[in-house]
């Protein structure tokens, strides 16, 4: 065997890391997903997924119940029509998609950095952080959008080693950036992150690259298309975005408690090894072909600048003009700016090895191969281990709604958010009614939740009449006798049940916790 197909083969092998580490990712999510009850947003998305018919889909998706982009939904109800729609089905998608963007992640720092710092630097972020791990087990566009800002990561490494950019490698940048934008609303922000980064690193290189800018940009034209359609949707009346406190923001960077010890740990090693080593060995190198990759490293530490500047700039935007930021937006700084950054410090604290590959040949001989062998395996089935130690995120959806009786009677709710859960998982979800009051929602300023609740629900009951959503005189005028589910925030029970006369109201309870805070059951009847 001549050494060019040896290097072959073991290149080849390396892959089995990217390889072991889906498959941890896809079992966690099948371990996981049992014990994690779909939620008001995943709901949201499943009634478009399962869709009888891709137009209705495409009709629904542009009214008032989805704020977002259609990629994920149109490729998900393809997913859905090949593999099913059960829970667990749809959310495998999503864990596919941050299986994706892992291997995307590591062959592009493998490219800079040696195998092992590679590795390490991708499964530790992608083994413990919590933001990753909760979305691999969602039905929610999160995972994708990770994936495809993963895919403008690769094609922007790609094109910064070369000397002379392809109309093919262009077209396929364009192409990446017009699905980036139409994955998520940030999806622009990320775009343009890496657009930057294009700019800041051929300023730092004195290059002037104006046919990859436009690439970049053009592909931005697939959202001026569906501009018309996402500016509808944003008459949502959503007002649950509130401002985030400067702890609060900081905490969105931080992965985990378990990262965070890792990172010490990893600086404790360091020093020992070091003190352990001769000094014919104390070499910090930053990768296996120092100056030969030099250029890329520069390149990847700007891109991991650019994307941690997206959560900072939507951060001062929800400050100073209007709250726009959440956790799961910035999925992708977590999923793509952490590895660098990682990969990048790794680099400065561990000699290079000898063995630049992935070889069997004296492996278990080798102290440092060793650790690191052990180190990989364990963030590699870390995610099956975090899977089975999680818990219930909290009893199945109106479990306990029947032991207070009057099963025959109906149930009023308020809050779509407690509403859409029982709907979906109850045996007679017939008995449940979310109630539509526009004045009511208008007026009421103790809930973040209430004019959203009310434009999601009625979108969504124009575009599937299986949701029992009805206004709320309507309700009045068909039933004497009812129940009531109510939040203590939402205002409908109160202000036109409990305090009006012609009702008797008595209270049985609390049910459960509900999603965001206890829910008390009541029974009403009208007075003769």
């Amino acid at each position: 065997m001549n050494l060019e197909n040896q290097v072959s083969r073991l290149n080849k092998w390396e892959y089995i890391v990217p390889l072991l580490a889906s498959l941890s990712l896809l079992i966690s999510c099948a371990i996981a997903s049992p014990k994690k009850y779909f939620w008001n947003d995943e709901l949201l998305s499943y009634y478009l997924l399962t869709d009888p018919s891709l137009p209705h889909l495409m009709n629904a998706w542009g009214d008032t119940f989805n704020q977002s982009p259609p990629l994920y939904f149109i490729l998900g109800w393809f997913w859905a029509k090949v593999f099913g729609n059960t829970d667990l089905s749809l959310r495998l998608f999503s864990s596919l998609a941050i299986c994706v963007t892992l291997t995307l992640v590591w062959i592009v720092l493998r490219r800079t950095y040696n195998f092992w710092l590679a590795s390490i630097a991708t499964l530790s972020v992608f083994g413990f952080s919590d933001l990753i791990l909760y979305h691999n087990v969602e039905v929610r566009m999160y995972g994708l959008f990770s994936a495809v800002c993963a895919l403008g990561l690769l094609v922007f490494d790609t094109i910064n080693r070369q000397e002379k950019c392809s109309r093919k490698l262009l077209v396929t940048n364009s192409l990446i950036h017009g699905v980036i934008v139409v994955t998520h609303l940030y999806g622009l922000f990320y775009s343009g992150a890496i657009l930057a980064a294009f700019i800041i690193r051929d300023r730092y290189f004195n290059l002037f690259r104006k046919n990859v800018y436009f690439s970049t940009i053009s592909g931005w034209l697939f959202l001026l298309l569906l501009l018309p359609i996402l500016i509808n949707q944003s008459n949502n009346h959503a007002k649950w975005f509130s401002a985030i406190d400067v702890i609060t923001f900081i905490n969105y960077f931080v992965v985990s408690t378990k990262f965070s010890f890792f990172i010490f740990a990893l600086l404790l090693l360091s020093v020992l090894l070091y003190i352990s080593q001769g000094s014919h060995q104390k070499t910090f190198a930053t990768s296996e072909r120092n100056s030969s990759n030099l250029v890329a490293e520069i390149s990847l530490l700007i891109l991991a600048g650019t994307f941690i500047a997206v959560p900072v700039l939507a951060w001062i935007i929800t400050l100073t003009i209007k709250p726009m930021l959440n956790d799961r937006y910035i999925i992708p700084t977590i999923a793509i700016s952490w590895p660098i950054l990682l990969a990048y410090l790794s680099s400065r604290l561990f000699a290079d090895f000898t063995s630049i590959k992935l070889s069997w040949n004296n492996l278990l001989i080798n102290k440092q191969k060793i650790f690191f062998l052990m180190l990989t395996i364990i963030l590699i089935f870390h995610p099956i281990y975090h899977a089975k130690k999680l818990g219930y995120s909290s009893p199945k959806p109106g479990i306990n709604d029947a032991r207070y009786g009057y099963t025959e009677l109906p149930i009023a709710m308020e809050a779509g958010h407690d509403f859409l859960p029982r709907f979906y998982y109850s045996p007679k979800p017939s008995r449940y009614f979310h109630i539509l009051d526009w004045e009511t929602a208008l007026k009421n300023t103790d809930s973040a939740f209430a004019t959203g609740d009310y434009t999601h629900l009625s979108a969504l009951k124009r575009q599937y009449p299986l949701i029992n959503s009805i206004q709320s005189q309507e309700f009045i005028k068909k039933y004497d006798r009812f129940l009531v589910l109510n939040e203590k925030d939402q205002k409908w029970f109160e202000w036109r049940i409990q305090n009006h006369p012609k009702y008797e109201v008595k209270s049985l309870g609390i049910a459960d916790l509900g999603a965001w805070s206890p829910l008390e059951l009541f029974l009403v009847k009208r007075k003769k």
